[in-house]
This record gives C-alpha cells, sequence and structure tokens, in this order.
C-alpha cells in the first residue's frame, strides 16, 4: 500500500492489468499475505484486456500480499462489503431516433440491456465533459460512491447531457429526463433538498447520452452557492503499487501493448495506424503470433496493421513454446492521445494503403473488408482494390448496397488484368434481373472488357445494342466512342477517325470546331494538374468528360497520353502501355514524345521489364538534360 484511504470502509484499491484468462466475476482471485494465508478482498470489476479492480481491507504501509487471479475456477476467499467511492461505469446503448429516457425506470431497463461495457474506474468528482473510456456518443454513465455527510439536509442539483437521474441510499429522488443540452441557471436547475446520514450517505448518479452532442455528466450541491461536489467530500479508496508479475509455472507473460500512431479521418471511416507488441520484447525460445476481434491472424515479433473505427477492438498475443502455451489479451484504447494525419499528406496516405495491401482479405470480418475497400478504392491500387472487393462480396450479396456493383466493378477490372477472357465469363454470368438492374454498369464493363483488352471485333455488336438502349444518356455516346476505340487499337486509322468523327457531330459548336484547340487544352492543363495532385477519380472523370466533347481529340492532343498517366494511377499498366504506345505511334512528331517515352518506361519497369525501362530513361536524361524529366529519368535508370 502507498496511500491509506480516507474512509477505511473504502478499501484499498488494487487494480491489475486483465490477460483475459480471470473468470468473469472474478471468482478466480484471491488476496493472501507472503506466507499464503487469505485476506478479505471485495471483487469489484472486470473488463477483459483492460482492468481487474478489487477493493482490500486493512492494509498497511509497507505490507507486502500478494494477488492470485487467472487459472479458470472458483476460489472460495474471505469477502468484505466496502463502501466503493466513487466509481464510474459506461456502457454503449442504442439511442437511436426512438430511443427515450423520459423516466428512471426507462433508464434503468437500458441499463441492464447495455451489455457491452466502456469501462470502469475510480474518479475524484462526479464531473466530466467526456466518456473516459470510449465514444462520446449513445453511451450511459452510471457513478457510484459514498458522500461525506453530517446528517443534515442537503440540496443536490444535477447538469447533465442528456438525461440525468440522482439515487440516494438506493431509492430514486430525482432527475433531468429527456434529450438536452446541460445548460442551466441557478434558478432552473434540477434540484432536491435531501437528508443525509451521519457519517456517509450513498450515491448513486446515471447519466445518459444520445447523439454526437459533447456530453456532460455533473453533480452539485447548493452550499453557499452552487457547486460541483468536490473530490474532498467523496469517501475515496487507498492505492496499492504493483511490484510485479509472475507466471506461476515460470513461463513468460504475454502483455501485449498497443500503440496507436496516428489516425486518419476519411468519408466516414476512422483508421488507426496500430503497432502491436509484446512488453519486453518476445523471450528466448518462444514464438509469438496475434489475433484480432476482426479475424486478422499474423505471426512475428511485432504486428502493424489498420484497425477500424473505435468499436470493441481486443487483441490476443499467443506465445508458444514446443507444446507451452499461453495468451494475453489487450483491449485497444482509442481514447489514448493519437497523433491525428489527413488525406492531404501523401506519404501518410501510403502508410494506410500499404498496411491495408498486406492483409490477407480471405480472414477479414465484413466491417474491416468494407472500409479498407472504401479507401483502397479511393488511394490504392486495382490490384488491392479487386482482393478486398471480392471477399467482401463474399459476405454482402444485398444488391441494394451501392458498395455492391462498385465491388463488383472492381473484381471484374482486376481479373481483366491477368485473366481478360475469365473476367468476361464472370460478368456474362449474371443473372437476367442483376444484368438489367445493372445495364449500364455491367454492358460498360462488358464493352470495355472487349475493347481493351481482347480487342474483340464482336464488341462493335454489343456498342450497338448499348447505344440504342441508351441512346439519350451518355453510355450511349461512349459505346460507340469504344468502336472507335477497337478501330484505333487494330490499327485501323481511318476506320477509328471517321468512328470518332460521326460521334462528335452530335456536339454543338458555333465555331465549326475552331473552340475546340482551346478546349483541349484547357483539358489537358487540368488533368495533368489533378494527376499531379493525387485526384485520381477526378482525373478519370474529366477524361471522360474530354472525350464526350471532343473525341477525336484522341487524334490531336495528349489525351492518350493522359489516359495512360490515369491508369497508371490505380496500377492498370497494361492498358497504361496500350494506350501510350497507341499515342506515339499516331503522334510521332508531337512535342509530347518525351514524356510519353518516360512514362511507357515506367509502365515497363512495373510490368517487370526493367531493363527496357532503364534504357529508356537513361537515353532521356543523356539525349535531353535539359528536360523537365531529365533528372527524374535519371533517379529511375539507377532504380534497382
Amino acid at each position: 500500500m502507498t496511500q491509506a484511504p480516507d474512509v477505511p470502509d473504502a478499501g484499498v484499491a488494487i487494480i491489475l492489468p486483465e490477460f483475459g484468462q480471470t473468470l468473469p466475476e472474478l471468482g478466480d482471485t484471491v488476496l493472501t499475505d507472503p506466507k499464503g494465508q487469505t485476506l478479505p478482498v471485495a471483487r469489484i470489476w472486470r473488463g477483459e484486456g483492460q482492468q481487474a479492480l478489487l477493493l482490500a481491507q486493512g492494509l498497511t504501509p509497507g505490507r507486502e500480499v500478494h494477488v492470485y487471479f487467472g487459472g479458470g475456477r472458483v476460489r472460495h476467499v474471505a469477502t468484505w462489503l466496502p463502501k466503493t467511492s466513487l466509481l464510474l461505469e459506461t456502457r454503449r446503448f442504442d439511442g437511436g431516433p426512438t430511443a427515450k429516457m423520459d423516466s428512471w425506470q426507462e433508464f434503468e431497463n437500458a441499463w441492464k440491456k447495455a451489455g457491452e461495457v466502456d469501462g470502469a474506474g475510480f474518479v475524484p468528482s462526479i464531473n466530466h465533459g467526456e466518456n473516459p473510456f470510449g465514444e462520446n456518443e449513445n453511451f450511459l454513465s452510471h457513478y457510484s460512491g459514498w458522500l461525506k455527510t453530517d446528517g443534515k439536509r442537503v440540496t443536490l442539483y444535477t447538469l447533465s447531457s442528456d438525461a440525468s437521474f440522482v439515487l440516494v441510499g438506493e431509492h430514486y429522488e430525482f432527475g433531468w429526463p429527456g434529450k438536452h443540452g446541460p445548460r442551466a441557471t441557478a434558478k432552473d436547475a434540477q434540484r432536491k433538498e435531501i437528508g443525509t446520514n451521519t457519517g456517509l450517505t450513498r450515491i448513486d448518479y446515471y447519466q445518459a447520452k444520445f447523439g454526437d452532442a459533447p456530453p456532460a455528466m455533473v453533480l452539485g450541491w447548493n452550499t453557499g452557492g452552487m457547486q460541483t461536489i468536490p473530490a474532498s467530500a467523496w469517501a475515496h479508496p487507498g492505492a496499492a503499487q504493483l511490484e510485479r508479475i509472475e507466471q506461476i509455472d515460470g513461463w513468460p507473460l504475454p502483455i501485449p501493448t498497443v500503440q496507436l500512431r496516428s489516425y486518419i479521418g476519411w468519408n466516414g471511416l476512422w483508421m488507426y495506424d496500430a503497432h502491436c507488441a509484446l512488453d519486453g520484447g518476445v523471450p528466448a525460445g518462444w514464438s509469438v503470433s496475434w489475433e484480432f476481434d476482426d479475424g486478422a491472424k499474423r505471426a512475428g515479433e511485432t504486428c502493424d496493421r489498420v484497425l477500424f473505427g473505435n468499436a470493441l477492438t481486443r487483441v490476443v498475443a499467443h506465445l508458444q513454446r514446443n507444446q507451452e502455451q499461453e495468451a494475453g489479451v489487450k483491449r485497444v484504447d482509442f481514447k489514448a492521445n493519437v497523433p491525428q494525419v489527413t488525406t492531404a499528406e501523401p506519404e501518410a496516405v501510403s502508410r494506410y494503403v500499404s498496411l491495408l495491401e498486406g492483409e490477407d482479405p480471405a480472414q477479414l470480418a465484413s466491417g474491416t473488408l468494407r472500409g479498407g475497400f472504401e479507401f483502397l478504392d479511393q488511394f490504392g491500387s486495382d490490384q488491392a482494390v479487386g482482393k478486398f472487393a471480392a471477399a467482401w462480396l463474399q459476405k454482402n450479396s444485398n444488391q441494394d448496397d451501392p458498395l455492391w456493383i462498385r465491388g463488383q466493378l472492381a473484381r471484374l477490372r482486376t481479373l481483366a488484368q491477368t485473366d481478360p477472357q475469365q473476367a468476361l465469363k464472370e460478368v456474362r454470368k449474371f443473372d437476367s434481373a442483376t444484368r438489367k438492374k445493372f445495364s449500364k454498369e455491367l454492358g460498360m464493363e462488358e464493352l470495355d472488357i472487349m475493347v481493351f483488352y481482347l480487342k474483340d471485333p464482336a464488341s462493335v455488336a454489343l456498342a450497338q445494342q448499348l447505344s440504342f438502349q441508351n441512346a439519350d444518356n451518355e453510355v450511349g455516346r461512349l459505346a460507340k466512342i469504344r468502336v472507335g476505340d477497337l478501330y484505333r487499337l487494330q490499327g485501323k486509322a481511318k476506320e477509328a477517325l471517321a468512328q470518332y468523327q460521326s460521334v462528335q457531330k452530335t456536339v454543338v459548336d458555333d465555331s465549326e470546331g475552331r473552340k475546340f484547340g482551346a478546349q483541349d487544352r484547357g483539358y489537358s492543363i487540368a488533368i495533368a494538374d489533378l494527376i499531379s495532385q493525387g485526384y485520381r477519380h477526378e482525373a478519370e472523370a474529366k477524361l471522360t468528360e474530354w472525350e464526350l466533347d471532343h473525341p477525336t481529340a484522341k487524334f490531336d492532343s495528349d489525351f492518350l497520353l493522359l489516359r495512360g498517366r490515369v491508369l497508371m494511377e490505380f496500377g492498370r499498366w497494361n492498358e497504361a502501355l496500350q494506350e501510350i504506345d497507341s499515342f506515339r505511334a499516331m503522334n510521332p512528331d508531337s512535342p509530347y514524345q518525351i514524356p510519353a517515352d518516360f512514362y511507357r518506361a515506367r509502365a515497363l519497369y512495373e510490368l517487370g521489364r526493367k531493363d527496357e525501362a532503364r534504357r529508356i530513361w537513361k537515353e532521356i536524361a543523356t539525349r535531353y538534360p535539359k528536360h523537365d524529366l531529365a533528372k527524374k529519368s535519371a533517379e529511375w535508370a539507377a532504380k534497382p
């Protein structure tokens, strides 16, 4: 013991780390003296992977005691009933639009039903503006404590957001029910004069928080003016110092630590860069593996991965040596002081993308898959997006979910890069109802596979069908443009140009085409700028807008070079190389030939043709030393 309790009946708090090895009610916990004689102990609270709270009776400074916990069987020991004070516990609850908290009975029922506990711990007073153990929305609080009183009557008041209820001596006295903010004046604050005991009076304070506005939990009294009841007015337990923890057989203890290195918010997702390790490192002769609530499993001394959201998350560290096994559980504390990064920081985005790409999607739960798919769809390669999409679709078949069709398209595009024939079979396997529901999306995906990957002459008939079915929208015009793309990729420049021109005739142009040059330059500058800023989806949309406005720009501008660069941003290297080669063939004297060679080499490098890529970069650096891309070319030429 390092500090005596201010009231003997409050006991001495012993706070233990919880490894997931104790029984739910701490029934396997024993307090003894150094000789093994059991001592009275009250088992207060257990949070798996968090902590266990005990209150010991009659400890004196300098006296050593031992606690045995874990083992999985109930041990009968002497217990006592302390005046537990001041303890706060918070729980999750459904604070949806139909939820009410207009009476003590409604709160009491909600508290009993709230099965997910955020946490618990001793606090100095009833005065909080946040949930110390979890998220600040849709939670319930219970403070239990003993107030130092002298038997006189005292006026208590509550300020809360939202509802609050005050019990004295375990009897409900008054409250501030309903949904509301914490603001009140001395005149209209909810209050009541109560009788007290000589010595100590038990107080229970309950609070409910709806939604995401800031919470508030305050219990005050009127003693010469309204004020929060100070910490000195409550009974508090003494404190004990934990000297060391040992495993009973002498094995090392797997005490997991989780360091949240940063968090990033994007489009409603909250993601954390988590570093998991064992306290003290991995002992010699033992191996460690990691297991997470979302299904992920890893092996190695440490583990780095992305954790989604602030929901209950536990990490289990498994130690093994031959047949000997031990495990430790750690609940992730998302309330820790974590540095924030943003999607405007390329290095931060790259870090999160890299961590997600290192996952095995087949192991992951639906929620992690959904979050990973959405983030990678915005920032990751098509290959990583496709893996997450395919795994998510295995667990989610609801076609009314907007993510469903996005997932299907991502899966098909990834497959097309390695096996376009199989991708074509997959897109044709959808039943008629699905094909009808997503006729535009699936129709254009099928056409793109046939044109850009297979160069299939049969794509002309499909394009004609799509243009007929979508005569009044952009899909119909894009289908006609794809016929021109097919001819272009087949080397039929004359037919391609004629097809583009036939579509372009529908474009209203009072200047008889003279303004297209200026438009092309505007599009080119805008798209190049979007690429440089990392806005690949916006650049892709701008490309589509450009080709709808002026499809013949593919012959007399840098459209195809820019399309190749955008495709690279998604990791579609084969298709990018194809478009850049098409640009070089149709524009042999273009001022963009050096950029075309540079980005062509980039695609070759990613496709494994590194020697060929280096030769191109060396030539650019040597022959055009003053070009803007000379320095970058030299750097890439030196890469292994």
